[in-house]
């Protein structure tokens, strides 16, 4: 559980947890990783972090199709959870993988081979 503010939660997460419940019943299969990241407030006594934004990453694949290829789909955000930062749609937060990996210093898609790995995180999805 992260705290989130109401119109980050209810509205812009909200917004992107709805369109991939709808990918999924349009037939396609998304495989999906998210979390937080950074701090920039505690509350409850200092026992509890505010953090600093959110993350998630979507494949987008038709059902049954195994294999990610260049084609994929790709959906990757960084939802601020500032208060301040206006922001109205959770498209307005599309990033590419590539930048969320700078930013966390995970890896992503590291089972991939490397051209294909380059290819998916330079993507910053359009649809």
């Amino acid at each position: 559980i992260v705290p989130q503010p109401r119109i980050r939660n209810a509205d812009l997460w909200a917004g992107l947890e709805q369109y991939c419940r709808q990918l999924a019943a349009e037939g396609h299969e998304l495989l999906i990783v998210a979390g937080p990241a950074g701090s920039i407030a505690t509350i409850a006594g200092g026992h509890v972090q505010v953090l600093e934004y959110m993350w998630k990453i979507a494949v987008v694949q038709p059902i049954g199709h195994r294999t990610v290829s260049e084609s994929s789909r790709v959906i990757a955000i960084r939802m601020s959870n500032k208060v301040q930062a206006r922001v109205a749609d959770w498209r307005d937060c599309r990033v590419s993988v590539g930048s969320l990996e700078d930013e966390l210093e995970y890896h992503f898609f590291n089972s991939l081979d490397e051209q294909l790995q380059r290819a998916l995180k330079r993507k910053i999805d359009q649809d």
